[in-house]
């Protein structure tokens, strides 16, 4: 017998669902999340223009006094707020554009490009994530400093980090699924299962960011919502064939685009957009390559040192976990982005100084610390002279907030951690699990 055909070929939404993702789109991205932050980090603004009404709704409606303006990619109140007012706003403006269109339609205008404008953001943000996990720009390989830290000490978000860190072979997995998701959506004739396969990406990123609490939920549940928003239209064709066993009619991919010219100048402008965004992309990869990158300029001194005698004013301390006084570990990092000591003593507490090195010395000056700034050097806290022996041995003689310090180090290695050096093996005996 032949399969009935469906007649579900016009992909389109209803039109009381194009006039709430039009208004909520336009609050939630031209002001919201994405756009707002690429907007802050250019300059073009440093607060959200529309705070003043998000603040009277949330006082007026919801009963909540929100005082920070801060904006960007977070799950702060505001944000929340600002979330739950834009579904208020966007209803109630479907109800009046309703009404006050007594059963006119939506343009075919609007409702396509609505549909593309949605296709190239979530394309835009599915390419720079995955660009970015590509480079271990989003997720860094773990340093000694990490993987000497106890378990329990992670908070859930950094656990969530250092374990994506940890394997490059996964990161960059991942990386290539969202990127793949992002070419799928770019184009028309691949925009549906571009949707389906980005919503099943970012099910699983909604899920790690609420199961880890990480602070962008708001953001990613964004992003899943476009995904689906994006292959409801098409929704009657999959049920008539993935349920009903029909065949369905093929979808109208040209929509009021009929004009060669229209669309030769669309595909321009489209493939100039994501080259741009590749390229942005890039250089923020390359960027942060050429600052971690086991080539990039380092000091000789820079790495992770584990003290394994420490003398201060002449008397030798043993290494008692509850001293906050004795060293423990001392982490220099002599980059040229970044100029940082820390001690940590025993106990666990850590001290932070800016880092110069200079002339067989070690200079500690403190942070002095302007908001929204880079810490400066203050006064000078400590001097030490050091000496090299071999590769990953150091000796340290000087003062430090007027008490002489005498300390023996060994640099640590991420080699000499299982996690960091074991690395894949497809064939284990016996099984390596402790």
């Amino acid at each position: 017998m032949t399969p009935t055909p469906s007649t579900a070929g016009d992909a389109r939404w209803s039109q009381a669902t194009v006039r709430f993702l039009f208004v909520y789109f336009l609050l939630a991205f031209p002001f919201g999340e994405v756009t707002t932050e690429l907007a802050v980090l250019a300059g073009l603004w440093d607060d959200d223009p529309l705070f003043p009404i998000y603040r009277t709704v949330g006082s007026l409606v919801f009963g909540v006094e929100v005082q920070s303006t801060e904006i960007g990619i977070s799950d702060t109140a505001y944000d929340w707020l600002r979330c739950g007012a834009n579904l208020v706003f966007a209803s109630i403006a479907t109800v009046v554009w309703s009404v006050r269109a007594k059963g006119r339609p939506v343009h075919p205008w609007l409702q396509d490009g609505l549909r593309s404008a949605m296709r190239m953001i979530l394309a835009t943000a599915m390419l720079v994530y995955g660009i970015g996990k590509l480079g271990e720009s989003q997720f860094r390989v773990p340093g000694c400093t990490t993987l000497l830290q106890p378990v329990g000490e992670f908070t859930p978000p950094e656990l969530l980090w250092c374990f994506m860190g940890a394997s490059r072979p996964y990161t960059v997995f991942t990386g290539w699924i969202e990127v793949v998701g992002g070419i799928l959506l770019a184009f028309r004739r691949t925009q549906l299962v571009g949707a389906l396969w980005t919503a099943g990406v970012m099910t699983q990123v909604v899920a790690l960011n609420i199961c880890y609490d990480v602070p962008v939920k708001i953001l990613a549940s964004h992003l899943l919502f476009l995904a689906l928003a994006i292959a409801v239209p098409d929704l009657p064709r999959l049920v008539a064939m993935f349920w009903r066993n029909q065949a369905t009619q093929p979808a109208d991919l040209l929509g009021p685009w009929t004009r060669p010219s229209l669309r030769r100048a669309a595909i321009g402008c489209k493939f100039a957009w994501l080259g741009l965004v590749a390229a942005a992309a890039g250089a923020m990869v390359w960027t942060r390559h050429q600052e971690d990158s086991a080539q990039a300029p380092r000091g000789e001194l820079d790495g992770t040192w584990e003290v394994t005698s420490f003398r201060r004013d002449g008397v030798v301390e043993p290494p008692v976990l509850t001293d906050a006084a004795r060293w423990r570990r001392l982490t220099l990092v002599d980059r040229d982005f970044l100029r940082q000591a820390v001690a940590t003593a025993m106990s666990g507490e850590r001290q932070y100084w800016i880092l110069q090195v200079a002339d067989g010395a070690i200079t500690l000056r403190k942070p002095v610390a302007a908001a929204g700034d880079m810490p400066t050097p203050g006064d000078v806290d400590g001097v030490l002279r050091y000496t090299r022996e071999g590769d990953r041995g150091l000796q340290l003689v000087g003062e430090v907030r007027g008490e002489r310090i005498e300390a023996v180090c060994r640099r640590i290695e991420r080699t000499d951690f299982p996690l960091a050096a074991r690395g894949i093996r497809w064939v284990n005996e016996p099984p390596y699990m402790r």
